[in-house]
């Protein structure tokens, strides 16, 4: 049997990068984790805001996707993807307030983590990452901070109860969207 000897792309691709990479990656999954905790609250027969879980579960894939694509750039560039242990929601969420508030610091917290991770990749003169993350995720996180304080405030203006169920509604439409 012949040894065969295999060769990496990997090219300019700082150990920090990579890592930091990681840590992005892993992010976007708890974020996904998250969401699809809180879709499955309101879609209990106790809670039944199903506009609420319908545009959390779309959330969830839409993290998932994230993450995948920051995988397959890591592979791409040659490095290795680290998945690390995802510890489960730890508020007890029932109300959309407590939800919209929830998403909106956990799309907040991302948002400081890409930053962070385009500042590495800048360090590093790494502009293909820089450009990636640019054209992916600094608009769109962005976007879905200010979707989410739009719609507290919202809530908060109206008011729980039919509050709620008009932001529900709303939360319908935009999974429709999705």
């Amino acid at each position: 049997m012949q040894n065969k000897t295999f060769v990496s792309g990997k090219q300019f691709f700082a150990a920090e990068v990579e890592n930091a990479l990681n840590v992005q990656i892993n992010n976007e999954l708890v974020a996904s984790y998250h969401y699809l905790a809180m879709a499955n609250i309101f879609a209990r027969d106790t809670v039944a805001l199903l506009g609420a879980a319908k545009f959390f579960y779309k959330q969830s894939e839409e993290e998932t996707n994230h993450g995948r694509k920051l995988m397959d750039y890591v592979n791409k560039r040659g490095g290795s993807v680290k998945l690390f242990p995802i510890k489960p929601l730890q508020q007890n969420i029932i109300q959309l307030d407590e939800a919209l508030l929830f998403a909106q610091n956990l799309e907040k917290s991302n948002n400081n983590s890409i930053i962070e991770l385009h500042k590495i990749a800048s360090t590093h003169n790494d502009s293909d990452l820089t450009n990636f993350i640019e054209e992916y995720y600094l608009k769109e996180q962005v976007e879905e901070i200010n979707m989410f304080t739009i719609l507290y405030n919202r809530l908060q203006r109206i008011g729980s109860g039919i509050g709620e169920y008009f932001i529900d509604k709303e939360l319908n439409e935009l999974a429709e969207k999705k």
